[in-house]
């Protein structure tokens, strides 16, 4: 409910501030469907002014995203059948949302000195590696494909050249 709110415009987004840290817990659930609604809401928070992107990124909202999705698919599996296909997903739409501000992109392109948290070159360079080993693996034995590695989801692959595109542009000053 309280992403739908945020959808069409941002009047609402003052009131559903106080959302952004109950949200950022759900994006660590054990169900894949409340992480992608959660993740959902959060970049819809972005979606139409960036009245909350410092907010969003003072509480780590674009760390988080990208936490989820390297941590909840194992070995790598960014397949269309990965059981959290669906949070990946739409936390890599969101991230894009929101890396059309400043804060949200600094936050991004951001290296901790403990190196604890990720960073976008970590989600770029797991999924493109994934994409990467698939495809090596479907030209050496073509009989094979399908028994083997699968396929990178090719909406997470149309996701991360969103978000690419999104910081490669001008950002928006929030």
């Amino acid at each position: 409910a309280i992403g739908n709110a945020a959808f069409h415009n941002p009047s609402l987004y003052k009131l559903l501030s106080g959302a952004i840290i109950p949200l950022k817990k759900c994006l660590f659930d054990i169900d894949d469907k409340t992480r992608a609604n959660s993740a959902g809401a959060l970049g819809n928070l972005a979606r139409n002014g960036g009245d909350l992107a410092v907010i969003i990124s003072n509480e780590g909202i674009p760390k988080a995203l990208l936490k989820i999705i390297l941590k909840y698919n194992i070995n790598n599996d960014f397949s269309s059948s990965s059981p959290n296909i669906s949070s990946a997903r739409t936390a890599l739409f969101s991230l894009g949302t929101m890396s059309v501000y400043n804060s949200s992109r600094n936050s991004l392109l951001k290296k901790e000195k403990d190196n604890t948290l990720p960073t976008v070159d970590d989600l770029f360079n797991a999924i493109e590696s994934a994409n990467a080993d698939a495809h090596a693996h479907a030209d050496a034995d073509v009989e094979k494909k399908g028994k083997g590695k699968i396929d990178v989801d090719e909406t997470l692959l149309k996701y991360l050249t969103r978000l690419k595109a999104k910081l490669a542009a001008t950002p928006q000053p929030y």
